[in-house]
């Protein structure tokens, strides 16, 4: 039986650690993401999801679309930042080309000589703030709600008698 691979559901995973090829950062909302002495990039990580490297695409080469070509679109492109900083920078196709504020990001490849960037804690509180106050609303609406409903049916029954 083969074995199966799972990405562990927080942090980098035994295998990962061991082999000292990957290394966490965390996405600031922009489409580029600072990755201090990377040399090559192998691989992306989001969170548990593998983000591919590149795709490919079907593209018609005629007017009636019966003859297409096949294109290899990068979705994950290693480049330098003005002061020579290595950076990730992401595809328009890959999430808009955004990485996601305060969400980590696992990068595997090739790495220099520079000092493994930890990685911030993770700040949800906004998210958290957020998410209590769409629960508060809802609750409030489905309360307006049942209340009109209750109303309404106060004045059917008035109507009826």
């Amino acid at each position: 039986m083969l074995q199966e691979h799972f990405h562990p559901l927080v942090g980098i995973s035994e295998e990962e650690r061991s082999a000292k090829n990957v290394r966490q950062f965390v996405g600031d909302g922009s489409p580029v993401l600072k990755v201090p002495g990377l040399k090559e990039v192998t691989s992306v990580r989001v969170g548990t999801a593998d983000i591919p490297l590149t795709m490919t695409e079907q593209v018609p080469i005629d007017v009636d679309a019966k003859r297409h070509e096949t294109h290899e679109i990068a979705l994950i492109k290693l480049d330098k930042a003005p002061d020579g900083t290595p950076i990730l920078m992401r595809s328009i196709k890959s999430n808009n080309g955004m990485w996601q504020a305060g969400v980590p990001v696992f990068v595997g490849g090739k790495w220099g000589d520079t000092k493994e960037v930890t990685a911030p804690p993770v700040d949800n509180s906004a998210a958290k703030a957020k998410a209590e106050a769409a629960k508060q609303q809802a609750e409030a609406d489905a309360k307006a709600k049942a209340e009109a409903e209750a109303e309404a049916a106060k004045a059917k029954a008035g109507n009826g008698s």
